[in-house]
């Protein structure tokens, strides 16, 4: 099933144990895929480890605007060979057996078009909920967990936010006091501490 929220939609899913879980930076490790994708067409060899900034640099400076990065998100390639983090297939749909669990992503209509074969190939009983590039947070989403890779999703959130960084810590994230988790099986066993089991 998949629910399309604009800015004005209040979202609750049904059940008592909900948690939601980005996709970008989450379940598959984007920044790695823009930037090899950014490599190969333009004849670039560089290295995603060397990402600081939500805008891709010091490197991809090719990519001078917010258009340009906007673009290359909405490249067909971009999802083609995704590389999805360690254990993140797994442990979803084994959470997915006890609790209510929804992807949720953000994005140009393009983007989501990209992404919608993997939700159906690879979490195909998983709710999937996309935002426009309008919405500005997932603060309007309303569930007992917010597991995402940004702060400005995780801000105002009215159950437990966990900030996920399986790389390293970003700059966009760096003042990040509440939880973090750095892989999918920490957050297994975190929603099993949270749940009480």
């Amino acid at each position: 099933m998949c629910i399309f929220a604009d800015m004005h939609y209040k979202i609750r899913l049904r059940g008592d144990s909900v948690i939601l879980i980005d996709f970008d930076g989450v379940i598959v490790n984007t920044v790695k895929m823009f930037v090899e994708l950014n490599n190969k067409l333009n004849g670039l060899n560089e290295n995603y480890l060397d990402v600081d900034s939500w805008n891709f640099r010091p490197i991809c400076n090719n990519l001078k605007t917010k258009s340009d990065v906007d673009e290359l998100f909405k490249h067909k390639k971009l999802y083609e060979n995704p590389e999805f983090f360690p254990n993140a297939i797994e442990v979803i749909n084994k959470l997915n057996e006890k609790y209510e669990i929804a992807i949720c992503t953000m994005g140009s209509k393009e983007n989501i078009i990209n992404k919608m074969n993997l939700f159906i190939k690879y979490f195909p009983n998983i709710k999937i909920i996309t935002l426009s590039d309008e919405i500005k947070s997932k603060n309007i989403l309303n569930s007992d967990i917010l597991l995402d890779d940004h702060v400005k999703n995780l801000k105002g959130f009215k159950g437990v936010p966990i900030l996920f960084e399986p790389i390293k810590k970003y700059e966009w994230n760096i003042n990040w006091t509440g939880l973090r988790c750095s892989d999918w099986l920490r957050f297994e066993r975190m929603v099993g501490t949270y749940y009480g089991e």
